[in-house]
């Protein structure tokens, strides 16, 4: 970390990375089969409990034979910790307690794992505490490679509303097909989103890689070869076009372009974050964004590389709601963890310390120091806009921020950038 000394200053405004922790939570032990390993991970998703569930695909030789499985991992853990297989792990196959090079995942409010089952044409469901022995059932395509309404080509990416409506990046049709709550193998989806062929137009997609929808209905596409990100209305078919929410500038790694976007999340407040992936970095777009929005770079951003602050291209991204956020690093075999830090920023001298807690917090936070900090503070959301200013008038007190969402902010004490906190409701 690079840092300068200005003339009676404490501590300069530092980047926004140094305000975050950076921990391999999985993986990170090299390519291969055992269980702290990977490889190429692919998709994530977390559950209520903070347990993390990665899809681990397989190189297709009898070495790493066990893997086309989802390896899920307990909250807390390490690059030394073991995953449990939850799905798959039987070799690569056809049955229903194989999986075959699995891509996307996502699980329902009960805690059922879907599965984009990339090189079976289908997505699998598995109960809420399956094992290795347990059967998936298929609740979309399973019907041979294909482009009919009951068919799948290379399924990347699922999701599942609160309805239990299952959406599927069908990216070599360039679709979004959605199949209804309970379906099975028999039942047939209905084009949500592209369908119209390989193109750039807003009613078209080339080759998506990752759906999300949000608590409106509205439909996220992660528009791989068209290096953006496509938002299309609650109750979209093949005819509407899409709204370009971030990217769709050209191939680039400029702050409005991405670069073959696989993996996409939206946290509570609105806040799009993308894997960029030939960039090395997750981007993060704010509520609102266009096409002429800059993105933020919210990790990696730091050259293809192993360094725990490098991403090698990240294929899937998932937030949690205390602001982590949780990476798929593909080559690097590994799931990095960027954390805000809840401990706030000792200064140069070390006679001089800022800590805010609770971290998060519902919008009421206890600001503590020693020395002479400042005696002015501001808040910034994740796009720099102030949000609130006050006076600091002890060394201990209680600052309620009043109409503020949930999200993730930083607190700046004049001379000081001390933490980036985030608020719950």
């Amino acid at each position: 970390m690079k840092r300068s000394l200005l003339p009676a200053l404490i501590l300069i405004v530092v980047s926004f990375s140094e305000a975050q922790t950076i921990t391999t939570v999985a993986g990170g032990n090299g390519y291969g089969g055992d269980s702290i390993q990977f490889v190429y991970p692919y998709g994530i998703w977390l559950d209520h409990s903070g347990n993390i569930y990665v899809s681990d695909q397989t190189n297709n030789t009898d070495q790493y034979s066990v893997n086309s499985r989802v390896q899920m991992f307990r909250a807390g853990s390490t690059s030394a910790t073991g995953g449990i297989t939850v799905a798959g792990g039987n070799g690569p196959g056809f049955g229903a307690d194989q999986l075959y090079n699995p891509a996307g995942i996502c699980m329902d409010s009960s805690g059922n794992l879907y599965i984009a089952d990339f090189g079976n044409n289908r997505i699998q469901e598995f109960p809420a505490g399956s094992t290795s022995l347990s059967s998936g059932l298929t609740v979309a395509g399973g019907n041979l490679q294909g482009n009919l309404p009951f068919q799948l080509s290379d399924p990347e990416g699922v999701f599942v509303d609160n309805s239990g409506n299952i959406y599927v990046a069908d990216a070599d049709n360039n679709r979004i097909q959605m199949f209804p709550a309970a379906s099975t193998n028999a039942s047939n989806g209905i084009t949500v989103a592209g369908g119209r062929g390989l193109g750039a137009e807003a009613y078209q997609l080339s080759y998506p890689d990752a759906v999300f929808v949000d608590g409106g209905g509205n439909l996220y596409v992660a528009d791989y070869l068209n290096n953006r990100v496509q938002k299309f209305p609650s109750g979209s078919d093949s005819t509407t076009n899409g709204v370009t929410v971030a990217g769709g500038n050209g191939m680039g790694s400029n702050a409005n372009q991405l670069n073959s976007p696989t993996g996409i999340f939206l946290d509570r407040s609105g806040n799009l974050y993308v894997a960029d992936f030939y960039n090395n970095r997750i981007q993060m777009f704010p509520p609102g964004s266009d096409s002429a929005t800059n993105g933020i770079t919210v990790a990696g951003g730091n050259g293809f590389g192993s360094d725990p602050d490098q991403l090698a291209n990240p294929t899937s991204v998932y937030v949690d709601t205390s602001g982590n956020i949780y990476i798929v690093d593909q080559l690097n075999n590994r799931v990095q963890k960027w954390s805000p830090n809840p401990a706030g920023i000792t200064s140069v001298t070390n006679a001089e310390t800022i800590s805010l807690y609770p971290n998060p917090n519902n919008g009421s936070f206890m600001l503590q120091s020693s020395g002479n900090i400042g005696k002015e503070y501001t808040i910034y959301d994740m796009i720099g806009r102030v949000v609130a200013q006050g006076n600091i008038n002890s060394d201990k007190q209680t600052i309620t921020l009043k109409n503020i969402s949930a999200g993730a902010y930083t607190l700046e004490i004049k001379g000081n950038k001390a933490v980036r906190f985030v608020v719950e409701n």
